[in-house]
């Protein structure tokens, strides 16, 4: 029976530890600033005509 109640206990006490992570911060928080770019480091349009292969449709899909 003392074991029963160790466990009980053990099992309780984890609840307790794993629930107090999910509390809230506090009332006065507020989310900082994050820094964000004015503009693209790269300008300009991005050309993707010869990445892909479309001159052959692909028929054999037995994979």
């Amino acid at each position: 029976m003392k074991k029963k109640q160790i466990a009980v206990t053990w099992l309780a006490a984890m609840a307790v530890f794993v629930l107090s992570g999910c509390a809230m911060v506090g009332p006065d928080f507020t989310r900082p600033e994050a820094p964000v770019a004015e503009s693209w480091s790269e300008q300009g349009q991005l050309d993707a005509s010869g990445l892909i292969n479309t001159s052959q449709k692909e028929t054999d899909h037995r994979d």
